[in-house]
């Protein structure tokens, strides 16, 4: 029986503008949790983007239609 394809639950910077539709340069200054997968005594961090972060920050920002969009 053949498996399905797993879907990531970690992305790169691109691949996580990609999923929101917006740039990885706005992406790396964006205010968006993000984790550091650097290994154990690494100096440099390795951002990685959570698909239920992002999924979260997008719920967040839903406007209902017939509504403003809120200022800020």
């Amino acid at each position: 029986m053949p498996r399905a394809p797993l879907t990531p639950a970690v992305l790169t910077r691109g691949q996580a503008a990609a999923y929101i539709g917006m740039s990885a340069s706005w992406l790396k200054t964006a205010p968006m949790p993000r984790v550091d997968m650097r290994r154990p005594g690494g100096h440099r961090p390795v951002w990685r983007y959570l698909r239920a972060d992002l999924d979260a920050w997008l719920a967040a920002r839903r406007v209902p239609a017939g509504y403003a969009t809120p200022p800020g």
